[in-house]
């Protein structure tokens, strides 16, 4: 089996620090909001400002990507997140620390992540053979699940009981330690921008859109995601609300992150046994255990369940979601030209992803209206229509190796 190479290796080396980042940092920014004295809603709003870049900048995003190159935005946007949590960590640490200045960092950390990730999509196939694709992605995937999830998580949780400032500077200085990974990926060569005037960036930017429309697979993939997102940004949105102490659950900060260590487990589980579970499951049946899974996930603390079951649904939910992101990732990069690959993943994400400040949003309305346990029940709902999707999309258009790999007889 051949190395997947140096280029690679670096790209890889950025994603695990960058995520590490990630982890941390998304775990602390409820946190710290709740101990800056903010209400239930104001908690859910950061969430939602934190993935507000998805629906607003995420289709330019893919456009910048493939003219300006995935390598260069890489390593500008990592740059950005490092110095604007440094910042923050400051102001904390001088007591200057403000709710519309955790919302402005929560925006601009948003921003980033949209071009890092459309970035990351980008240059994975420039840094691999077209047979190393699944491979590829699923060593990204699972060092994903490990730092975002797996190690980000408890580590904020215990980070901040040695200060706000000390989990969100770790965080920044995790971003700037990203730098040195991208540094090792060869250069790719951007788009040719074209002549001002030849066409317009708006056409540019619907480009993606259209391609993702006009193949009926991507499509239908694209409408679940975004509903089982809608669900899953529900969840995380209030999730610290229900776990923490004065919570039902009245847990700790650590015990919370465990939540999410355990999500990741299963993350990197299914990562790991990935291709047997493509070969032995085949599809259609792998890709149904994420919205089975999600259903899951939120009918647990809707029911008032317990901090172990909660996890069990975490675990379940990592599995589901694992397999889920790397599937769609193997067969968006198939069934996509190399030339809009920036753009139709913006598309996709725009989409997707976008369903995520609308879930944090909706949480944050919900609970001010009637109370935590009526906003699982809501996301509950959401789950299951998207179950429903599936169903309809399996009976409407049945699908075997549509990610460009032969099922196994």
């Amino acid at each position: 089996m051949a190395r997947l190479g140096r280029s690679f290796g670096g790209l890889w080396f950025a994603t695990g620090a960058a995520n590490l980042g990630d982890g941390i940092i998304l775990f602390a920014l409820p946190l710290v909001a709740i101990a800056s004295g903010a209400t239930g809603g104001q908690v859910a709003l950061i969430t939602a400002l934190a993935t507000l870049a998805w629906p607003v900048v995420g289709l330019h995003a893919g456009w910048v990507v493939d003219h300006l190159g995935s390598r260069r935005i890489l390593f500008v946007t990592n740059a950005v997140r490092a110095v604007v949590l440094g910042a923050l960590a400051v102001a904390i640490a001088l007591g200057m620390l403000t709710y519309p200045l955790l919302a402005a960092a929560a925006v601009i950390y948003g921003v980033a992540e949209v071009l890092v990730d459309t970035s990351l999509f980008a240059a994975i196939p420039a840094t691999i053979t077209r047979e190393q694709s699944g491979r590829a992605n699923a060593r990204i995937e699972a060092t994903i699940n490990v730092s975002n999830d797996m190690l980000g998580a408890p580590l904020a949780g215990a980070l901040i009981l040695l200060g706000q400032s000390v989990v969100v500077g770790v965080s920044s200085g995790l971003y700037a330690l990203a730098l040195i990974g991208v540094g090792f990926v060869r250069r790719l060569t951007p788009m040719p921008v074209t002549a001002p005037g030849a066409v317009p960036s708006d056409r540019r930017v619907r480009a993606g859109l259209v391609f993702l429309w006009r193949n009926r697979t991507l499509r239908w993939l694209t409408a679940i995601n975004a509903t089982m997102n809608l669900s899953w940004a529900m969840w995380m949105a209030v999730m610290v609300l229900y776990v923490v102490a004065p919570g039902p659950l009245g847990a700790s900060t650590v015990e919370y992150g465990l939540v999410f260590t355990v999500m990741a487990v299963g993350g990197v589980i299914a990562s790991v046994v990935y291709r047997w579970l493509r070969g032995a499951l085949g599809v259609r049946l792998l890709l149904a255990f994420d919205p089975i899974a999600t259903v899951a996930l939120v009918l647990a603390p809707a029911l008032g369940a317990n901090l172990v079951v909660c996890a069990a649904a975490a675990f379940l939910g990592g599995v589901g979601s694992s397999t889920w992101r790397i599937l769609n990732a193997t067969v968006r990069q198939h069934v996509t030209p190399v030339r809009m690959l920036g753009r139709a993943y913006s598309a996709f994400r725009a989409i997707s992803w976008g369903a995520l400040p609308a879930g944090a949003s909706i949480a944050g309305i919900v609970i001010e209206l009637a109370g935590l346990a009526a906003v699982f029940w809501v996301a509950t709902a959401v789950a299951l229509f998207a179950l429903g999707l599936y169903t309809t999309m399996m009976l409407r258009h049945p699908i075997a190796d549509m990610d460009g790999e032969p099922a196994r007889r």
